[in-house]
């Protein structure tokens, strides 16, 4: 009976709510759409078409933001983007001019198409005090080249003010196949330039201290890598990179996600050096 009353007493109560908040999956994504992202403190470049759709998303709030865009002729066309100019485009001349790699690969990129950075008006988005989830939405009117910048400078240890990435999307107006995407820049001089078919896997010799890139064309395509030590390898000695003995050699007791600077092999040597991660959710195994 006393079970039955505790029972009734709770049957007009609502079930408990998690006070955690759910964590989105991926986005959806159409063959149409494409997505960027701004790095804090950086700036990225893109080619748009007439009909092209642009939203750019601050996701954490108070990062203040610069949009650029140029004709083919490399002359200022914020008209052509529907936006307005409303001064100069004093966060992106500042990121040039620092000694970011990336920084100088956008300038001479910006410089190969004829575009004068040192006249260049922007439209100025978002505020300190901008929430998180503030987007602002464009549409192209011609072939375009559109630069957004993330100005910024390294955060004070006393202040919580360090800048933060933006989201750009793009809804093309034409859906284009992935052999048509554009590729970054090239970390250095290609030497060679291999293009994996997706369901396959290729080998290539490089010699010490040569640069390795790899870029997913298309987005959303899973990878591994692997390394040899050539020299052993040709001696019948198989010597490739180990979490265990890297994870050992760097005093990381646990293991963990991520990827290390330098990774080890079984002999302790030292095989590959990571020096550019754009997606920070890789992984080793």
């Amino acid at each position: 009976m006393a079970v039955a009353e505790s029972v009734s007493a709770f049957a007009g109560l609502a079930p408990p709510i998690s006070s955690l908040r759910p964590e989105p999956g991926l986005r959806n994504r159409t063959p149409r759409t494409e997505r960027y992202r701004v790095p804090g403190g950086g700036a990225i470049a893109v080619g748009v078409e007439p009909g092209d759709r642009l939203k750019l998303i601050d996701n954490e709030g108070g990062q203040p933001a610069e949009l650029l865009a140029f004709d083919s002729a490399g002359r200022p066309a914020l008209s052509a983007l529907g936006a307005r100019d409303t001064g100069p485009a004093a966060g992106l001349l500042s990121l040039l001019a620092g000694e970011e790699e990336s920084a100088q690969q956008l300038a001479r990129r910006l410089g190969r198409s004829g575009i004068d950075l040192a006249r260049a008006r922007a439209q100025k988005l978002f505020t300190l005090d901008g929430e998180a989830g503030a987007s602002v939405s464009f549409t192209a009117e011609g072939s375009l080249i559109v630069v957004v910048a993330a100005p910024g400078a390294a955060m004070d240890p006393t202040a919580q003010n360090p800048p933060t990435d933006l989201l750009l999307e793009i809804e093309r107006a034409q859906a284009r196949p992935p052999s048509f995407m554009p590729l970054p820049e090239p970390l250095a001089d290609p030497r060679l330039e291999l293009r994996v078919s997706a369901g396959t896997a290729a080998a290539y010799e490089v010699k010490a201290g040569e640069w390795i890139q790899i870029i997913d064309v298309a987005g959303r395509e899973c990878s591994d890598f692997m390394a040899f030590d050539a020299r052993k390898l040709a001696k019948g000695i198989e010597r490739f990179p180990d979490t265990t003995t890297t994870r050992s050699l760097i005093g990381l007791a646990y293991a963990g996600p991520g990827l290390a600077s330098k990774f080890f092999d079984q002999d302790q040597q030292p095989l590959i050096e990571i020096v550019q991660d754009t997606v920070g959710r890789h992984d080793a195994f």
